[in-house]
């Protein structure tokens, strides 16, 4: 499954990548009592993952208000408040080889 996610991540893309800060991903772990090693062995990794990740290149100008973009798990990110389903924007538009990357301060939940 983590293959999976590694393909769609190496693929030619374009991709754009709603991106987990380190604090957020700390936070969520101690909220679900788990260190980062459980949470990387999930059994749905892929699945959480993907829910971050969007076919096609989405910059900032064009996630205006209410925007609503399908995720590679097949869930939905509305964009509402400068936040992807209210995980908030800390960084946007890094540009990386095959994505766009957005910085966002917690896991997006579908």
């Amino acid at each position: 499954a983590q293959s999976g996610v590694r393909a769609t991540l190496e693929s030619p893309g374009p991709i754009t990548v709603f991106a987990v800060n380190d604090k957020a991903m700390e936070a969520f772990c101690e909220a679900s009592g788990k260190t980062k090693m459980q949470f990387y062995e999930h059994p749905n990794l892929a699945g959480i993952l993907n829910a971050h990740i969007v076919q096609g290149e989405y910059k900032l100008a064009q996630l205006t208000e209410g925007t609503q973009l399908t995720t590679l798990a097949g869930t939905t990110i509305t964009i509402r408040g400068g936040a992807a389903n209210n995980a908030k924007f800390t960084k946007n538009d890094i540009k990386v080889d095959n994505a766009v990357l957005h910085a966002v301060d917690a896991l997006i939940q579908a």
